[in-house]
């Protein structure tokens, strides 16, 4: 979740419109404005070491911000490289190397710290500013399948083989394993906290289960027929969940310990079969953006629950995103496929 590239864009959000109460939108439906989508400029870039993008995520602070864990073209055992980069403007970048040489396979940033997991069941960390490794952690035999940080808190969970569960303690370095309880034996996929950190979600095996993350006890749990999950994401005031599961992303409620299909997106005809790999929701929660196969990048207004057609050119259908993923402010959208191209959107409601 790249033989030959990345694709990435800069999206200017100017979404419009009051925000209701209605379960079903994010926005009033009847009035929240259509999106409009124009390709500015091609840019070419982010070359880096290797030929794959696994993961990228964004510093706020550091002079080099973003942050991308790249990999050899194959199995996930095989050595990878860790990279930072700064973008000056839409035509000019620098990159540092930060590791080279492991098995790295999951990426997240704590403060100053880069976390890396790798297929050998252990965390790496880093100091992002100095580009120092500070310790190494074995958490348990196996691949680091999932690594989600708190979005408040401390900690880390670490799933290994999509099977065990953990909880890595930045501050003390301890590793507990974590118990669920009342969800049978379930596949630890996709995993998302809600914005509070409250809740957790989890998918696989045709079923979405809701953990609570104090007594990890299952607060809801739904079937879903499909051949791939590839994303679960809570909106903001973690009333829903957006599912993106082979080429289709539907809404589904949650209330007390239901959690009900609200509707599914509608999509255009011709990206149906297109298989979702990985996405994103905008900051300001108007705008989905979608990586798979097919296509490089599908855009979806959330205020309308449609799919935005966006005028890329059309690439093999080996290739298969992996790297969909807004800036915090916004301003940027980089997403990744097979293919070393940029692109540069401006995104916004019509006039």
């Amino acid at each position: 979740m790249f033989r030959k590239a990345i694709v990435i864009g800069i999206f200017i959000v100017a979404a419009t419109g009051a925000y209701s109460q209605d379960s079903t939108c994010l926005s009033d439906c009847d009035v929240a404005p259509a999106f409009s989508v124009e390709t500015i400029h091609r840019m070419r870039g982010l070359f880096g070491q290797g030929p794959s993008i696994v993961e990228a995520r964004w510093h706020k602070t550091s002079a080099y911000p973003l942050v991308m864990l790249s990999r050899g073209k194959g199995s996930s055992s095989e050595s990878g490289w860790l990279l930072a980069w700064r973008i000056y403007d839409e035509w000019k970048t620098t990159g540092r190397t930060i590791a080279s040489g492991l098995p790295l396979v999951q990426l997240e940033i704590a403060k100053d710290m880069v976390i890396v997991g790798t297929s050998t069941g252990s965390l790496n960390v880093w100091d992002l500013a100095q580009d120092t490794f500070l310790y190494e952690v074995q958490i348990a035999e196996g691949l680091v399948s999932e690594l989600l940080l708190h979005p408040s808190e401390e900690w880390s969970l670490v799933a290994i083989d999509h099977e065990k569960l953990f909880r890595f303690d930045l501050a003390s370095r301890s590793v507990a394993e974590i118990k669920l309880q009342g969800g049978g034996n379930p596949a630890l996929g996709a995993l998302a906290f809600s914005d509070d950190g409250r809740l957790l979600s989890s998918g696989g095996n045709e079923v979405i289960q809701i953990w609570d993350t104090n007594s990890w006890t299952t607060v809801a749990v739904a079937d879903l027929v499909a051949k791939s999950l590839a994303e679960l994401l809570f909106t903001a005031d973690d009333a829903q969940l957006i599912v993106m599961a082979d080429a289709a992303v539907s809404r589904w409620s949650l209330s007390g310990k239901d959690l009900n299909l609200l509707r599914e997106l509608e999509a255009h005809p011709d990206k149906r079969s297109c298989r979702i790999t990985v996405g994103n929701i905008s900051p300001d929660e108007t705008l989905l953006m979608t990586v798979g196969s097919c296509v490089s990048t599908r855009a979806w207004d959330l205020t309308t629950d449609t799919e935005i057609h966006l005028p890329l050119k059309q690439f093999s259908k080996e290739n298969h995103g992996t790297v969909s993923l807004f800036s915090p402010d916004g301003g940027y959208y980089i997403s990744g496929g097979d293919y070393l191209y940029w692109n540069t959107w401006a995104v916004g409601p019509e006039e």
